[in-house]
């Protein structure tokens, strides 16, 4: 747009390098606002300036823009790190120069969703078609620097996924990220329009990997996986979209490829020493399965690559994951895209005819989720190779069931073949107390008011009451039991974020299965009699220590003050058959 008083100006843009060499007075503009200054402006109504300054956008727009309100008020929107920049102040001088009404502030600090919304104007449907090929380009710029933000605040946040939530009837999405288990919506996303969320997500499938169709589809299952690379470091996004009703909802895992020296050891992910004892039995046999279960999230992958690591350098090891998250020295790694098409399970066969006849002794296959996996699972025990591996399943016991369903397929006569499944392993991820502000019974009671496992507030007499009961239930006494300190402390803050407070990361919580060491285990898988296997698996008090259900594994870390007695009845239960 050309404004009235400038219809006869021919300036030629301000290249963005140049405006940091203008004469600035920074002390009369130090003074910066915040954006519930302009709580009252819709994003529609504000007029970008780039024009009128004859400032070029490219390079500049993502992190700040000149713009005009409807009051007439000039001033510069932008970004947190940039605000007290020579390149924005050196913009304010400008609009003085203009003689414009300047905002008070001049200066106003906004967040990326915000810019983001601005510099859609950037892509007017009048530019001349040179002008709109530069400005779509700058607008996706701008669209990737917001996601940019978005993964820099889940790294810093150590959040593990990254949820955007498109609602189409609404002027506002939901941007939320998973932090230590729990589904979180920062304030600083807040403001992200539904229409700079389809726009975004529509951007960043253009570069995903193995996905399923060339363009983002709202009303489409859609899975694939991109990478980016943020302050020197790559970063995997495995995409999992669906439609639902109210609009698509996208859900982005955040994965670094990471090396294994970054990798913890098993007893460090929080198993016993029992289990690492089995994990490692494991290993020593040649043929058979170890098949891992757990909700997504659960860090089966890395407990994975945690035991391929301690695998002699004399054998060979292949694995197909999608993608690939640990580097493994020696390993032969393969990413296998994992999405909707029927073409992927073609090449997934092919690939795994290939492997085989690659004389390979130890396979890691991310995850058996249909009957192709299911078919190549069998097929590759059946022919002698050790086989890791991932399920979903609700427990170590279900892995049975889940193997022999109609999903997947592996027939109940090759599972009860001998040495067919060595070890069955369900876990969980529990957030671990900062030992730093932990609060003990007395310190927890003392405050005016109490959660419970729900989430709901409870008084004082109402949270002595249940942990009275929860601990005489448990066989527990109350002086061994900590509890979360919601305010947190220097060091879980630092290290956790806001959303982490009184947490330092998360704790494996598992069970174990070892089909070998139970006589008549074959013979009840076949006669497909769970009140056998139970009978068999946990009435066998010789073995019952490491075979021991999940939910009294964390009972034991409830003992040793690392997991709050809440978390155990908000993930397992009451525990009423225990």
């Amino acid at each position: 747009m050309i404004w009235p008083y400038l219809s006869d100006r021919l300036a030629q843009p301000i290249p963005t390098s140049e405006l940091a060499h203008l004469s600035v007075h920074r002390v009369t503009l130090s003074k910066v606002g915040m954006q519930e200054l302009l709580a009252n402006q819709s994003v529609d109504s504000i007029k970008l300036l780039f024009d009128l300054l004859s400032i070029e956008p490219q390079g500049m727009s993502d992190h700040l823009c000149p713009v005009r309100l409807v009051s007439g008020q000039c001033l510069v929107l932008v970004l947190q790190e940039h605000a007290q920049d020579d390149q924005t102040h050196a913009t304010v001088q400008l609009l003085k120069t203009h003689r414009l009404p300047l905002f008070e502030p001049p200066i106003v600090v906004v967040t990326p969703s915000y810019l983001g919304a601005l510099n859609r104007q950037l892509r007017h449907p009048n530019l001349r078609q040179t002008d709109a090929l530069q400005h779509t380009s700058q607008a996706r710029h701008v669209l990737f620097a917001i996601l940019d933000d978005l993964v820099k605040w889940g790294l810093n946040h150590n959040a593990s996924d990254m949820h955007l939530n498109v609602n189409p009837s609404k002027k506002i999405s939901s941007v939320r990220f998973t932090v230590t288990g729990l589904y979180v919506r920062p304030l600083e996303f807040q403001d992200m329009t539904a229409q700079v969320m389809l726009e975004l997500l529509g951007v960043i499938w253009m570069s995903v990997q193995g996905g399923n169709g060339a363009v983002f589809d709202p009303h489409r299952e859609q899975q694939g996986r991109l990478t980016r690379v943020i302050a020197g470091q790559t970063i995997l996004l495995r995409w999992a979209s669906i439609a639902t009703d109210s609009g698509p909802s996208v859900c982005l895992r955040l994965l670094g490829n990471k090396a294994l020296s970054d990798l913890p050891t098993l007893e460090l992910l929080g198993y016993f020493k029992d289990q690492t004892q089995a994990l490692r039995r494991s290993r020593l046999s040649d043929g058979g399965a170890v098949v891992f279960a757990g909700l997504v999230g659960s860090g089966k992958s890395t407990t994975l690559a945690a035991l391929l690591r301690e695998l002699p350098a004399d054998r060979k090891l292949i694995t197909l994951e999608d993608p690939v998250e640990y580097v493994i020295e020696n390993a032969l790694q393969c990413s296998v895209a994992g999405s909707l098409d029927e073409e992927n399970h073609t090449t997934f066969d092919r690939k795994l005819k290939a492997i085989k006849r690659s004389a390979v002794q130890d396979l890691l296959i991310g995850e058996i989720r249909d009957q192709a996996g299911g078919r190549a699972f069998a097929d590759l025990l059946l022919s002698g190779v050790n086989v890791y591996t991932t399920v979903h399943a609700a427990s170590a016991l279900q892995i049975l069931n889940r193997l022999a369903s109609n999903f997947i397929g592996v027939p109940r006569s090759v599972l009860a073949m001998p040495g067919m499944l060595k070890l069955l392993v369900y876990q969980a991820l529990l957030p671990k107390l900062c030992a730093g502000c932990r609060l003990n019974s007395k310190e927890w009671l003392a405050q005016p008011l109490h959660q419970c496992a729900l989430g709901f507030s409870q008084d004082r007499a109402s949270a002595t009451k249940w942990l009275l009961k929860w601990c005489e239930k448990q066989h527990i006494g109350m002086h061994d039991v900590r509890f979360r300190n919601q305010a947190g402390c220097t060091k879980c803050l630092s290290q956790q974020g806001l959303f982490g407070a009184g947490y330092a990361g998360r704790t494996v919580v598992s069970e174990i299965i070892e089909p070998l060491r139970f006589n008549g285990f074959a013979q009840a898988i076949e006669a497909e009699s769970m009140t056998q296997l139970i009978s068999l698996i946990y009435g066998d008090t010789q073995v019952m220590q490491v075979n021991q259900r999940v939910r009294q594994r964390g009972l034991q870390k409830v003992v040793m003050g690392e997991i709050d007695p809440r978390e155990i009845d908000r993930r397992f239960g009451e525990g009423i058959d225990d």
